[in-house]
């Protein structure tokens, strides 16, 4: 198993790349309409933490599942 991530991450990263593809975008977009940089990063955070809060809720079901099927980490009760 060495070299590895373990069941939960491997479980997540799809999630996370989905998350981060979102802020990009929105970012692009953000920028193109010229918006300052900073601000840009500030509002985009915003904006894509809420339009992908249900990803984010499924992203913790994997993950807590999968540590549940390798029998590490938090079990939801």
């Amino acid at each position: 198993m060495a070299g590895q991530a373990p069941a939960s991450l491997r479980v997540q990263l799809p999630y996370f790349a989905a998350r981060i593809a979102a802020l990009l975008v929105m970012l692009t977009i953000l920028l193109i309409l010229s918006v300052n940089p900073v601000l840009a990063i500030l509002a985009g955070l915003v904006i894509v933490g809420a339009l992908t809060y249900p990803l984010g809720r499924s992203q913790r079901r994997a993950a807590q599942r999968a540590a549940a099927r390798a029998g590490t980490g938090p079990e939801r009760r």
